[in-house]
């Protein structure tokens, strides 16, 4: 644990060992009080609120935020999730007829019905690049071009898939799309927080992040950034107030919602900046590691990820058998919450399951040693 974390991360129950960080986040107390006082404000008097301090607090919290990602300050704007961002490019990109979507086979489950049911509206196809777990850059490049043909017109190419945890060579995959004319849409759900960003220079078509997630900001908090050449193309998918003006002011007025976690994101990086982010990120990745390799020696297994392609979360093969679909992960979930007081993530990827667990600023390694100690017996009921 970073000194100082378990006082700023006091809410959460300390009954439990909360190993899940990547799934859903955890909001620091005043990063969390600040959003309460933000809410008690619009609540005093909603007319000023919303006409005059929310707009003006917005749009300076969006040029922060492009800011933090790297982003030109016209080219990124909030949005609920990276879902959401991946919608809106694909309804930008205008997909025609027979034309097909790569998606790898880590994919994000929201995402890849989001690219099925675009590609199913024009009668074309979702591809699907196989990536191997490992460390072998070049191979993870050439899935994505295997599976090219000459109707291939977009590709969604994760930086840190959600089930798995691999990083993937994210920059050399885009130069390597965009040389062929394919549009690239990276989501980096995983990225803020927990990783160096400089999304202007990744080249990317479309590029979108959660900050609720590593950033430790509240939900719902998201980033899409579009470059230059679909920038004006870009809008949001509910025609609101500011439609005419197009990107990025089209998006800041969605309706009367809560806009107070967009709000809160500065005070989240401000918090995680403290740590350093040297410090903060060499903390989570190597703990994660040294986390994943003690659970799984425990049932006898070794890690799924190899090091140099593997970030804050570690991957634990389970037993064959054990969690072959969602529905058996999300009781394997529940029952090793219940059991062990402890939260992870569990997924099956080809057949096998597997669990996950991360690591942020708050976890320490008696949060994993409960796992390692707890798990056999579970596993051998």
């Amino acid at each position: 644990m970073l000194p100082g974390a378990d006082e700023l991360w006091a809410d959460l129950d300390p009954s439990v060992s909360h190993c899940n960080h990547g799934s859903y986040g955890a909001v620091a107390r005043p990063v969390r009080e600040h959003r309460n006082e933000l809410q008690r404000r619009a609540e005093a008097n909603p007319n000023q609120w919303f006409r005059f301090e929310l707009p003006e607090r917005l749009e300076r919290a969006r040029q922060q935020m492009a800011n933090f990602i790297g982003a030109g300050p016209d080219n990124a704007v909030f949005v609920a999730n990276a879902t959401t961002a991946v919608n809106i490019a694909l309804r930008t990109v205008s997909l025609r007829e027979g034309d097909e979507v790569i998606v790898t086979d880590h994919v994000y489950g929201a995402v890849l019905r989001t690219a099925r049911r675009a590609t199913d509206a024009v009668g074309g196809t979702t591809r699907v690049a196989a990536i191997d777990l490992a460390d072998d850059k070049a191979a993870h490049v050439q899935a994505f071009l295997d599976v090219i043909t000459d109707k291939t017109r977009v590709a969604i190419v994760d930086h840190i898939a959600s089930p798995t945890g691999l990083v993937l060579p994210v920059a050399s995959i885009v130069t390597a799309l965009r040389a062929r004319g394919i549009v690239t849409i990276v989501d980096a759900a995983h990225a803020p927080g927990s990783r160096p960003l400089g999304v202007g220079d990744l080249g990317a078509d479309f590029w979108t992040g959660n900050f609720h997630k590593w950033a430790a900001a509240p939900r719902p908090c998201a980033a899409l950034a579009v470059n230059d050449e679909w920038r004006t193309r870009t809008a949001p998918l509910v025609a609101s107030f500011g439609l005419e003006d197009g990107f990025p002011a089209s998006f800041a007025w969605q309706g009367t919602n809560d806009y107070t976690a967009y709000l809160c994101l500065e005070p989240a990086v401000a918090i995680l900046a403290a740590f350093g982010w040297d410090a903060l990120w060499q903390h989570n990745d190597a703990l994660a590691a040294w986390g994943g390799q003690l659970i799984a020696d425990s049932i006898g297994k070794s890690p799924a990820l190899p090091e140099t392609a593997r970030g804050p979360m570690s991957l634990i093969p389970l037993p064959d058998g054990v969690v072959t679909t969602d529905l058996e992960a999300r009781d394997f979930i529940a029952l090793v919450s219940r059991e062990l007081g402890v939260e992870v993530a569990a997924n099956p990827w080809r057949g096998q399951g597997y669990l996950r667990v991360a690591a942020h600023a708050y976890n320490q390694e008696s949060d994993y040693d409960k796992v390692a100690k707890g798990l056999p017996a579970l596993l051998a009921r």
